[in-house]
């Protein structure tokens, strides 16, 4: 059983069932994520809580194999889960049915469990319903937390429930069996080559077993097109926030930057002398390294930052460079960062048209200059996976830090559009950085 993410299924008979599937596989199921349990929820007819789930446990297992790979790989289109219902837009009902529990079946009692990819590992983010938003289910969900579990584990304790599901049914003749039989085998065949073709898919939101349908050359891309090292940081970068209709011209971007510019990995001092400890949450590892870095340059922990070229001088990194690469296919990549043979930093993209967007750009690649280039260059993207958000949060945090801000917010006299704005120009960041830099200080009304 794995210690992170477990699917404990009790096998129970219910003589009720009428399907003959869903009856073989009835059970009281737990769900289990890094020891706490995401099954939780409130029995209504007997007025207590249990975090066992009397249901088929087939149709979850049947939706786990449809969506293996992206469950397993493609980030969040957000920071966090998206709204259900008539709230979330299209392109977030595709997602969640890609990876929420509650998409296996409507009729089921599933906790609004989503699992995704974080670019380091798989994420576990669940949310309670409201008290009375379900009145004709038995109960309602009450737990709600956000857990990052390795990938390896999360993967294995699926595995596990896929299997233990499937041995339940292994002796029936039914269709819908052979089918997830059948594609349960070639998941769990998938050697390194074809394993790669399948994860790159799921990343990018797409299954990897229907692919008539794919813009011409985006196969023969995720198959043979993206080099030698399907591991390597850029390939990750880009598949992360690359899209069916754009891939082909922003893979070309991408290397032809990289290689005009001869971008390299960091020296391997850099990040040992500029380490940070390990923190729990993408935004907690860039404010810590926002303030390990304005403590080593000698900023002060309130004073607005000058040029980001004078922060890297001031670290001893050489003058960091932006330089002007244009032609951007999508706007999901800003910019490409990495490091000269000279040893100085580089980002490299579309020059944004203001300051502000500038600046933070630039932030953001000081962050993957220090942090995240150890194994060569690197993307700046749109993408909700770890050390992209935890690159945004450095800028924001390392340009316009959230003590400073919360102490003028705090003894101000303007009112909340005006002192967003006299904060925006202070510290050269859009009013949008100082609004949600306040909202997540906890100030409300600011983003």
């Amino acid at each position: 059983m794995s210690p992170s993410l477990s699917i404990e299924c009790d096998w129970l008979d219910q003589p009720a069932a009428a399907d003959p599937v869903e009856r073989r596989t009835w059970a009281g199921l737990r769900i289990r994520v890094a020891g706490r349990f995401a099954s939780r929820l409130w029995d209504r007819e007997a007025t207590s809580e249990r975090q066992t789930l009397y249901i088929p446990a087939f149709p979850l297992a049947q939706w786990l194999i449809a969506n293996w790979w992206s469950v397993l790989f493609e980030p969040n289109v957000a920071d966090n889960v998206p709204p259900s219902g008539a709230n979330a837009s299209a392109a977030q009902r595709d997602w969640l049915a890609r990876h929420c529990l509650r998409a296996a079946d409507a009729g089921l009692m599933l906790p609004r469990l989503c699992l995704f990819g974080s670019g380091r590992g798989v994420c576990a983010q669940w949310t309670a319903d409201e008290p009375d938003a379900y009145p004709n289910m038995p109960g309602s969900f009450v737990s709600a937390d956000w857990v990052h579990l390795d990938a390896v584990e999360a993967e294995h304790g699926l595995r596990e429930f896929v299997t233990e599901v499937l041995s339940q049914v292994a002796n029936m003749s039914d269709p819908r069996v052979a089918r997830a039989r059948a594609n349960w085998e070639a998941i769990s065949r998938a050697e390194d080559g074809e394993r790669f073709f399948c994860r790159a898919a799921g990343m990018m939101g797409l299954d990897p077993y229907v692919s008539e349908d794919w813009r011409p050359g985006l196969l023969s891309l995720l198959e043979t097109g993206l080099g030698d090292d399907p591991d390597k940081p850029l390939v990750q970068d880009f598949l992360e926030a690359g899209t069916g209709e754009t891939a082909e011209a922003q893979w070309q971007w991408t290397t032809n930057a990289e290689k005009s510019l001869v971008l390299r990995s960091a020296p391997q001092d850099v990040s040992r002398r500029l380490a940070i400890p390990d923190q729990y949450r993408p935004a907690k590892t860039g404010y810590a390294a926002a303030h390990s870095v304005r403590e080593k340059s000698g900023i002060s922990p309130v004073e607005p930052v000058g040029k980001l070229s004078d922060v890297s001088q001031a670290l001893k990194l050489g003058s960091l460079a932006f330089v002007e690469v244009n032609h951007l296919p999508s706007r999901r990549v800003q910019a490409v960062v990495g490091w000269r043979g000279d040893h100085t930093p580089v980002v490299a993209g579309p020059v944004p048209s203001r300051d502000t967007n500038r600046r933070f750009l630039e932030a953001r690649g000081l962050y993957h200059a220090i942090y995240a280039c150890d194994r060569g260059a690197r993307l700046a993207t749109s993408a909700h996976t770890w050390d992209q958000q935890a690159s945004r949060a450095f800028a924001a945090e390392l340009l316009a830090p959230q003590a400073a801000l919360l102490d003028e917010a705090t003894h101000s006299s303007e009112d909340s559009e005006a002192l967003v704005s006299t904060l925006s120009n202070r510290y050269r960041v859009s009013t949008q950085v100082i609004g949600y830099q306040l909202e997540n200080a906890g100030v409300g009304g600011m983003a």
